[in-house]
């Protein structure tokens, strides 16, 4: 990985009201990838139970960041290829017509299916906008427009389980579908008349088809395995060994492959810099734990704590508060601490805390105790993004941006993907098997136990988050 090279990348110079004008076009299509990813959380139970089917419940999570974490690296290459604004586009109807084929889904295995259209067009929204304000914002600058992004997930962490348990409470739970069309519409309006002036930079590159099979093959693989085992099949059984083996065979015939290939889908070598591998390693690791709870924290509510599902989105707003919170502060600090991932580090071990005090008394600790360790919790994993994202930009040159961006966002849809399909499965072990098992087949003990591994499990990604952060090296912001 080159050094940046501050000569060689000149920003274009955009006013104050056009920027705000950009960044507002670009805000409400990341607030609406963000939404596409949690709006679903407090209806999963809704879902399992209307369309009859639990055990693959997970994947309405999973299939959205899997195919999320594919199409990153294809956008952000075919954005700097023919410029941002046009590849958006075409995100963003992949990511409308997903939505209608979800609001009519007969079955949980078609709505996943249209779940995986859904995400292949979202995929692209946070690194193809991250990338398009890198192109107008110096990196110095760019904290205090990760406010604004941190802002837009807020709204949408917030809003989408509050308004997705009111909607699967009171109406249909199609409508947190058919909701993306007004949104989707004028974020593409918005979005096309600010950036339609700006000059598109077009970099010689080539979509790398191969490995990009060889990589979506080996995490299907491996989300089979985490998502089947111990529900559909034992941990050691040969189809779970089978699938492990053949993803960590998969993965090695990338590796092998995409360094002997002169672009390939993701390019090992940015895993090389000092800033870009821990930034990559530790947000895989906090996306783990963040999807994680996100996911499931409203089923937790719901079934343990027996609150309604419109009372379980709202509960779940305090673990977007603090993430909010969190993000915020570091987006505004970033640029004045001089090692700001110390305090990153130092939340990382306050979540540790709380997500411990949490499995100490599953079932038995009152709300009023639980809301504030969510906050601390989700203050601790916000203050990562913003950290990750500008260390990243600035590490850069601008003719990388696009690719290391995607590759950035790759690794943290898969993580998203990785914790729903783990701490699915740790959720779902004890069911009595089969495509039409619900989740009443668990006993209230049951389901304590299992959401205290759960939480056990989260607390080990957020360690394992912070470990990967420790050696990321401190570089001024040009």
């Amino acid at each position: 990985m080159t050094a940046p090279d501050d000569s060689s990348e000149a920003i274009p110079v955009v006013s104050e009201a056009d920027r705000l004008r950009i960044l507002s076009g670009l805000l409400l299509i990341m607030f609406l990838g963000a939404l596409g990813q949690l709006i679903v959380a407090p209806v999963l139970p809704t879902l399992g139970a209307e369309l009859g089917d639990v055990e693959h419940l997970p994947w309405i999570v999973s299939a959205y960041l899997l195919t999320a974490a594919v199409s990153t690296p294809i956008f952000g290459k075919l954005s700097d290829i023919h410029g941002r604004r046009r590849i958006l586009i075409v995100a963003i109807v992949v990511f409308l017509a997903g939505s209608v084929f979800c609001a009519v889904a007969p079955s949980m295995i078609l709505l996943a299916v249209a779940r995986g259209i859904q995400g292949f067009g979202g995929g692209a929204f946070i690194a193809l906008c991250q990338a398009a304000i890198a192109d107008i914002i110096p990196p110095r600058e760019r904290g205090k427009y990760q406010g604004h992004i941190v802002a837009a997930f807020a709204a949408s962490t917030i809003g989408g389980p509050i308004v997705g348990g009111l909607l699967a409470e009171y109406a249909h739970w199609s409508l947190i579908f058919w909701l993306n069309l007004p949104l989707g519409l004028l974020a593409l309006v918005m979005m096309d008349r600010a950036m339609r002036h700006l000059p598109v930079r077009r970099v010689d590159r080539r979509l790398d088809f191969i490995g990009a099979a060889l990589l979506c093959t080996a995490i299907v693989a491996a989300l089979l395995a985490l998502s089947w085992g111990g529900v559909r099949y034992p941990w050691l059984s040969a189809p779970i060994l089978g699938l492990g083996t053949a993803a960590l065979a998969v993965l090695a015939a990338y590796a092998f492959y995409a360094r002997r290939t002169p672009d390939p889908f993701l390019p090992l070598d940015v895993l090389n810099d000092r800033v870009v591998a821990p930034a990559c390693l530790s947000t895989f690791f906090a996306m783990v734990a963040l999807i994680g709870l996100s996911a499931y924290m409203p089923m937790y509510f719901e079934l343990v704590l027996q609150l309604s599902v419109s009372r379980a989105g709202l509960a779940q707003t305090a673990l977007a508060l603090g993430t909010t919170i969190g993000g915020m502060l570091m987006g505004s600090l970033i640029a004045h601490l001089p090692k700001p991932k110390w305090l990153a580090l130092a939340s990382q071990a306050f979540a540790i805390a709380a997500l411990l005090a949490l499995t100490v008394a599953i079932d038995r600790m009152s709300l009023a105790i639980i809301l504030p360790l969510l906050i601390v919790i989700g203050f601790a994993l916000g203050t990562m993004f913003p950290l990750t994202t500008v260390s990243t930009q600035n590490a850069v040159d601008r003719r990388h941006l696009g690719v290391v961006l995607a590759t950035l966002n790759l690794l943290r849809n898969i993580g998203g993907a990785f914790g729903s399909a783990v701490y699915g499965a740790i959720l779902l072990s004890g069911t009595q098997g089969g495509s039409r098992a619900t989740i009443a087949t668990l006993s209230a003990v049951t389901l304590a136990e299992n959401y205290t591994l759960v939480f056990g499990g989260v607390a080990l990604a957020v360690a394992f988050a912070a470990i990967m952060l420790w050696p990321m090296e401190n570089r001024a912001l040009r």
